[in-house]
């Protein structure tokens, strides 16, 4: 996305809350975690700027921090886009909210302590009034094939058209 112009702001953890009636996301800490495949076709950060985060021996993911570009203002949230890799083809779909709800709670960080801290009724009522206000989509990308430079021109499609 960085190289269509798009500033980074979060990497997959961002902080939902609800102020005024809508929605906003706060991002969570400054950096991009990216597989060693997905760097290795990537043009816009710095290799020698990776930090090594994980290695399972098959796999590597390198973390890269944007502490001078990071964003401490929150933002309000348009739509929720959940992505996946499934399928030949990408596209996009509109889901229900029972869906949404679902994705949503699987998202949340440590979500296996939610009930142990006793806060499964706040979770229940954050969530069903973020849906309630926001559209939620599911953007599929193929399971099998090589997208990294497709897959962004298309969500930047998506997020350029407001009438999603």
């Amino acid at each position: 996305m960085q190289e269509l112009g798009f500033q980074p702001f979060t990497d997959d953890t961002a902080i939902l809350f609800m102020k005024d009636g809508k929605c906003y996301a706060q991002a969570s800490y400054p950096m991009i975690r990216l597989w060693e495949q997905t760097l290795d076709q990537q043009t816009v950060l710095d290799t020698s700027d990776k930090q090594k985060l994980f290695d399972d021996g098959d796999r590597d993911k390198f973390g890269f921090s944007f502490h001078t570009q990071f964003a401490t203002a929150p933002v309000e949230v348009e739509k929720i886009i959940f992505l996946s890799k499934e399928g030949t083809e990408m596209r996009l779909s509109a889901i229900g909210k029972m869906e949404a709800f679902k994705v949503l709670a699987d998202n949340v960080y440590r979500n296996h302590w939610i009930p142990m801290i006793q806060k499964s009724k706040l979770q229940f009522s954050l969530i069903g009034q973020i849906l309630n206000k926001i559209p939620c989509f599911l953007a599929l990308r193929p399971k099998d094939v090589n997208s990294v430079s497709e897959f962004p021109i298309f969500l930047k499609k998506i997020l350029q058209n407001t009438n999603n």
